[in-house]
C-alpha cells in the first residue's frame, strides 16, 4: 500500500508539475510570443512610415528645386503686356498670321472694364485652311505674353461666301474664325 501511496503521489507531482508547465506555457511564454509578435509588426510599420517619409520629402526636395526653377523661368519671362508694346503684339499676331499663310484682319474692342481690368480686348478675323487655323492657335497659346480667348468661331467657306465677300485666294472649304482675344497688361 505504501508503495501504490508512493507511486500515486509520484503520479500526483508529476500530473502537478506538468499541469504547472502547462499553466506557465499559457500564461508566461505564449503571451511574451504574442507581444514578441505585435511589437515586431509595429517595428516593420514604423520603418514603412520612415521609408515612405524620406521618399515624401525627397519628393518635396525635388519640388521645391522645381520651383525655385519655375519661379526664376517665371521672373525672367514677360507675362503681362506693357501699355506701350500694344502694336508690338498686333505685329506678333501679324507675324504669326504671314507664319502659318492665314489672311487677317485685327480690330481693337472698347470695353468699360478694360482700363480697370488693364486688359487690351482684340478681335481677329483669319481666314485659311484648317490645319493652318490650328497652327495659329498654338503660336498664340505659345506667345510669351498672358492671354485669354474668350470666343471662338469657326465657320467653313462655300463658294457662295467667296464670290458674295469678293474674297481671293481662298477655296471652298477653307474657313473663317473669329477670336475675341483678351491680352492683360500691367
Amino acid at each position: 500500500m505504501i508503495k501504490n501511496f508512493t507511486q500515486q503521489k509520484i503520479y500526483f507531482l508529476a500530473g502537478g508539475l506538468l499541469t504547472a508547465l502547462v499553466l506557465v506555457i499559457f500564461l508566461a511564454i505564449i503571451p511574451l510570443f504574442n507581444k514578441f509578435a505585435s511589437q515586431s509588426y509595429e517595428l516593420a510599420q514604423k520603418k514603412q512610415d520612415a521609408e515612405v517619409f524620406y521618399q515624401n520629402w525627397q519628393s518635396l526636395a525635388s519640388v521645391r528645386q522645381e520651383y525655385a526653377k519655375i519661379k526664376a523661368d517665371l521672373a525672367a519671362a514677360k507675362l503681362l503686356l506693357e501699355p506701350d508694346a500694344t502694336i508690338e503684339f498686333i505685329k506678333t499676331l501679324e507675324g504669326l498670321a504671314q507664319k502659318t499663310g492665314l489672311r487677317q484682319e485685327i480690330a481693337l474692342l472698347d470695353s468699360p472694364a478694360a482700363p480697370a481690368k488693364k486688359q487690351l480686348e482684340l478681335q481677329t478675323t483669319i481666314w485659311g485652311s484648317f490645319p493652318q487655323v490650328i497652327k495659329f492657335m498654338a503660336y498664340l497659346e505659345n506667345t510669351s505674353y498672358l492671354n485669354e480667348v474668350q470666343s471662338l468661331q469657326i465657320r467653313r467657306l462655300q463658294t457662295s461666301d467667296l464670290i458674295s465677300q469678293n474674297i481671293s485666294g481662298l477655296s471652298s472649304g477653307d474657313v473663317q474664325v473669329i477670336i475675341n482675344l483678351i491680352v492683360y497688361q500691367q
